[in-house]
């Protein structure tokens, strides 16, 4: 297992083009990891599809849904524009995440089936779930996949467009285990009362209206009390389609299957999931579920956000992401040539990260609100649960990297070593908070390097 703390070397380059790829390259890659996967007997849709005896050919996502026994006919799809995940910083109505789950409430699927994915553009990987019936449990996987880009560095034209849904040259599967200590870390959040803890499916805005997945139909115009809306909604579904108009699939799903895709699709899978297996923790598990109606009426009518405010509150001080109080969060002026054409500012951004441009596409305020960007009116103290406590926490497991940080006990060597990380370049691998868990604005910088010196 990867070490996290320890430090670069002549032969672990401190900024390589993708951090995350050093630490997958680190824990190992083809078929040895993928057996070592295998060899821990897991007994899920997903683990007995890809641990077949030679390992399945696939090379594009249509393939791994073929895999999987994902179809049209026997699964359903839901489309977020804002994510509380892996991919939150890169995710919006241009570039949504997608989720395909192959139970529904279709004759003939039981909980043997459970399979869930998320894909989102711009990374080199699918997330995966799979039920294991005997073990009562959900298990997280990770599958990364190469392209030909991979040869010589991937740019934002190779990772933006249908191509990062076909021709793959070779795929490598990890589990939450394996992930353990590295940013792409699962256990934070889904198995959020730490190790020997049930493992949780999220989703923040599970109740209705589901303002942050595609197709948002819209509020009528007139408010609860009889006032017009401050703030209509944009049409999410139109930018969408607009921008992947030419796109013969997204998420190796044909378009024409996303028109009828919503919220309501993963609300109704998950509130399923937990009555067939008789659980009195409705809701899908998620344990921080945002009160959408409220949040959204608010918003809308009254140009407020208090109850938002005191949804955030907690969670900040879990260093959580939340879902936006506002339906978009998108940039109104840096998003604007993405909206008009999408295929062209990708072809004009072809030699940039996919990452700088798509977080590039977010507001500020949209950041600094769902927990991606640091707020420099907090006390150092709080910076740190804000951007750190995610992670490093009391419930991180014993003798990891994550548990050796701990914010409610910072010693003059931990202290050190922080202020190390947080001044290293914003694509080392080692720096903290890792790029796709947060940033901190200078300010923060300057006042958690001075407040942590002078312990």
């Amino acid at each position: 297992m990867p070490d996290a703390s320890t430090p670069p070397d002549a032969t672990s380059p401190s900024a390589p083009s993708d951090p995350d790829r050093f630490w997958l390259e680190r824990i190992g890659t083809g078929s040895a990891q993928r057996q070592r996967v295998c060899e821990r007997g897991a007994d899920d849709p997903v683990a007995r599809a890809l641990c077949t005896q030679a390992a399945p050919a696939i090379t594009s996502l249509a393939d791994l849904y073929l895999t999987l026994g994902i179809a049209p006919e026997r699964s359903v799809y839901a489309l977020g524009s804002s994510s509380s995940g892996l991919s939150f910083r890169t995710v919006s109505a241009l570039n949504p995440r997608l989720f395909a789950l192959t139970f529904s409430d279709l004759p003939g699927q039981t909980l043997d089936n459970v399979a869930i994915t998320a894909f989102t553009r711009g990374e080199q990987q699918v997330e995966l779930v799979g039920y294991d019936h005997a073990a009562d449990r959900l298990n997280f996987y990770l599958l990364v996949f190469d392209q030909d880009c991979n040869v010589t560095g991937c740019k934002a034209h190779d990772l933006l467009s249908p191509a990062i849904e076909r021709d793959w040259r070779a795929w490598t599967l990890y589990d939450a285990t394996d992930l353990q200590d590295t940013p792409l870390d699962c256990s934070s959040c889904h198995q959020p009362g730490g190790a020997g803890t049930p493992t949780r499916l999220l989703m923040r805005d599970l109740p209705e209206p589901w303002f942050h997945w595609l197709p948002y139909i819209g509020e009528p115009t007139p408010c609860p009390d009889g006032t017009f809306a401050k703030h209509s909604p944009p049409d999410l579904r139109v930018r969408f389609e607009h921008a992947h108009s030419s796109d013969e699939t997204y998420g190796g799903v044909p378009l024409d299957k996303l028109k009828s895709t919503s919220g309501h699709n993963l609300h109704s899978a998950l509130l399923r999931f937990q009555v067939d297996r008789k659980q009195s923790d409705v809701g899908g598990q998620e344990p921080h579920i945002m009160p959408s109606r409220n949040v959204l009426d608010e918003y809308r009518c009254q140009d407020t956000t208090a109850t938002w405010q005191a949804y955030r509150k907690p969670m900040r001080n879990q260093g959580l992401p939340v879902p936006f109080f506002a339906f978009n969060g998108l940039d109104p002026a840096r998003a604007v040539e993405a909206q008009e054409d999408f295929p062209a500012f990708v072809q004009a951004h072809k030699s940039d990260g996919a990452f700088d441009v798509l977080s590039n596409l977010l507001s500020d305020e949209f950041q600094q609100a769902v927990g991606g960007r640091s707020e420099d009116t907090l006390e150092p103290q709080a910076l740190l649960q804000q951007m750190c406590s995610r992670c490093h926490n009391a419930l991180a497991p014993v003798g990891s990297a994550r548990a050796r940080f701990a914010i409610d006990r910072i010693t003059r060597d931990s202290a050190a070593e922080a202020v190390r990380r947080l001044t290293l370049p914003a694509d080392s691998p080692y720096v903290m908070p890792p790029r796709r868990a947060g940033s901190l604005t200078p300010a923060s910088v300057a006042a958690l390097k001075a407040w942590l010196l002078d312990r």
